[in-house]
């Protein structure tokens, strides 16, 4: 395997099993008690489209990204976002989802391309969560040497970090041994084949193709060549093989500027074909261990399928919307410019902690005496993170309230506040205010009217549309369980 393959799946197996993997859907709605509505746990389904549940963690992580930091707190509220509103959206979008499916739209070349690629993504990342990590073990003295590499991790991460790194260096054995057990052939005459074929495409393409464009577009791989050769395969293993139109998929998967200018020969076919076996092999691999069929996995992939399928759906409705003009924006600026929010700063320094205890523990020490950096380092998650920031109305949204009344040197605290896209618990000394200046149509005020009136425009577009949906299909929110998966903690109980 090549050392960018290597450092691919790496990546795969860094990012991905960071997050870790969400529990499946097994349970069904029907049979969970509604009591002790504090204590259910995050596969709870909070509703319901046809069969398809919507979990507690599934809602949770979508209440906390609709209130989270966003240019809307400058402008007058558009929406009020509740436990009811965000259930009802992720409804109507699992129903759009599902229509979409039942469409066959799965199979559009729009999204097809990518998903391939996630699936792969999500079936390996399975395999090394589930075969790999519980085979590797790591030292002290290897969780101590990637401490001295990267200071700011905590123990815990370094092992993790550790380990993937012994997890990289077993993947390339595997995969050589992938090579003689799928008994791998590479069809060597079809390389200079494969070449010509795609030299065609790049320097005498049938249709026409911008000069600001010199690279084989996805249209052309799709209309200018014949099935049979998008089907030319390459290379061959048990139960599988890499064709043309797979090489030139994973070449169109890259960055224009970045992809190999050494397709048209044959030696550069070849080369692509070897950094596209060792994952088409992996997958395999896989798959022969019936891997595939987990329902830990499986439910993820549906997920990114129905966001997939989602995302097309809009996209194609919003062709037709027409942008807002200057005289719309400037017109709809100076009907709310007396409520629009000036654009107010606050310097602190912050301690986040693993949860509401901790913080409470992490704000007596500093009622106590102890110096803020000092219980930053003894008592925080990231160190890093108490160095000074800048925050503002827009970052804080919900919290903000908390944060600007108080004064320079006060602490505050317990609070909630957004970390990486999750509501955590920490400790915040305030250390400088700033006044902001009135939004004017010369600083921040269009950008975001404009993109109001964009989103007005297109859920009036979509409504109608999700409306019909939801008289098509059957659905249910089971209201008496979304409390207990609201991340925010009332100003009433802190």
């Amino acid at each position: 395997m090549t050392r960018n393959l290597s450092m691919h799946l790496l990546m795969i197996v860094a990012m991905m099993s960071m997050v870790g993997l969400e529990g499946a859907c097994a349970q069904q709605a029907e049979s969970i008690d509604t009591g002790g509505v504090d204590a259910l746990p995050d596969e709870t389904p909070i509703a319901q489209v046809e069969d398809q549940v919507i979990t507690g963690a599934q809602f949770r992580q979508r209440f906390v990204r609709e209130i989270g930091p966003s240019r809307d707190a400058l402008f007058p509220a558009t929406k009020t976002v509740t436990l009811e509103y965000v259930a009802g959206l992720l409804v109507r979008e699992k129903a759009v989802a599902i229509d979409a499916r039942a469409q066959g739209l799965l199979d559009d070349p729009d999204i097809s391309w990518n998903l391939e690629r996630t699936r792969r993504s999500l079936l390996i990342n399975h395999f090394v969560e589930k075969i790999m990590r519980p085979a590797v073990k790591v030292t002290d003295a290897q969780i101590d040497a990637q401490l001295k590499k990267t200071r700011k991790l905590t123990r815990e991460q370094a092992a993790r970090y550790a380990q993937n790194g012994l997890i990289s260096a077993r993947i390339p054995q595997l995969i050589k041994g992938l090579h003689t057990a799928l008994h791998v052939q590479k069809q060597e005459g079809n390389m200079a084949a494969g070449a010509a074929l795609y030299a065609k495409l790049l320097n005498r393409p049938e249709m026409t193709r911008a000069k600001t464009m010199p690279w084989v577009l996805k249209e052309q791989m799709l209309k200018e060549l014949t099935p049979e050769q998008a089907s030319l395969k390459l290379a061959t293993f048990d139960g599988g093989a890499v064709t043309l139109l797979d090489v030139m998929k994973g070449v169109h998967g890259m960055v224009p500027v970045k992809r190999p200018k050494n397709l048209v020969t044959a030696k550069g076919v070849a080369t692509v074909v070897d950094q596209s076996l060792g994952a088409a092999l992996l997958e395999a691999h896989i798959k022969s261990l019936g891997l595939d069929k987990d329902p830990e996995v499986t439910q993820k992939i549906r997920e990114r399928e129905d966001q997939r399928l989602l995302a097309l759906i809009v996209s194609r409705k919003a062709k037709s919307i027409v942008q807002p003009t200057e005289d719309e924006v400037k017109a709809r600026f100076d009907e709310i410019k007396d409520q629009l929010e000036p654009d107010q700063q606050v310097k602190l320094k912050t301690v986040w902690c693993e949860d509401r205890q901790a913080a409470a523990r992490a704000r007596l020490a500093l009622g106590q005496g102890r110096a803020f950096d000092t219980v930053s380092k003894d008592m925080g998650q990231d160190a890093q993170a108490s160095k000074p920031t800048q925050t503002m109305a827009s970052s804080e949204t919900v919290f903000w309230s908390r944060i600007w009344p108080a004064e320079p040197n006060e602490v505050v605290g317990p609070i909630q506040g957004f970390s990486r896209g999750e509501v955590k618990w920490r400790v915040v000394k305030v250390l400088e205010k700033k006044e902001g200046k009135p939004v004017t149509p010369e600083n921040q005020g269009p950008d975001g009217i404009q993109s109001a009136l964009y989103q007005q425009r297109k859920a009036a577009i979509l409504k109608p549309y999700q409306d019909e949906l939801l008289k098509k299909y059957d659905h249910k929110i089971f209201e008496s369980r979304l409390s207990a998966f609201n991340p925010i903690v009332s100003l009433s109980q802190e």
